[in-house]
């Protein structure tokens, strides 16, 4: 759907303002832990309900931390038929310091990318950028993770993570 045209003097609805000039978002209230486990799960906070045929420019930040082994594993869930594309940047799988910046691309909404731990304790940020379009289904878009490798160290996003999602047509 294109952005609608409004008039002068034309006076907007709740849901015109609401679905146009209010970005989606969430922000994580708690840390929340993964341990020996690589099975993607939903994120208790990191979610939002998109439209059916709309299109949103979509920001994510994770503060985590993670043993060097296990590392994290992200992924996403959304509405049937929902396409996402875009790119992460973090730290590389086997880095060594937090130098070690990763890029990867997202070529669709059950593409997962995995980011490096450099140990409890040393929190890392990632960063997911892309565009979500939906098609004729509306629905809840999730952030889904877990450990890349199963380990006993927990893999832990922080609270004040976040996700921001802008409609754009």
């Amino acid at each position: 759907m294109a952005i609608p045209t409004w008039v002068s003097g034309q006076v907007l609805t709740a849901s015109d303002v609401n679905s146009w000039f209010v970005p989606l978002a969430k922000i994580k209230s708690g840390t929340e832990s993964v341990t020996s486990s690589t099975t993607l799960q939903n994120d208790d906070d990191l979610f939002v309900t998109v439209t059916a045929t709309g299109t949103y420019a979509v920001r994510i930040l994770l503060m985590y931390d993670a043993s060097t082994a296990a590392d994290l594993k992200v992924g996403f869930t959304g509405p049937a038929g929902a396409v996402l594309v875009g790119n992460a940047s973090g730290l590389e799988v086997g880095a060594s310091a937090s130098t070690g910046d990763f890029i990867g691309n997202i070529t669709g909404i059950s593409d997962t990318v995995n980011f490096g731990g450099l140990g409890a304790g040393t929190t890392l940020s990632a960063i997911i950028t892309g565009t979500l379009r939906t098609t004729g289904t509306g629905g809840t878009f999730q952030l889904q993770w877990a450990q890349a490798v199963s380990g006993g160290t927990a893999t832990r996003i922080f609270a004040d993570s976040h996700m921001m999602l802008w409609r754009i047509s």
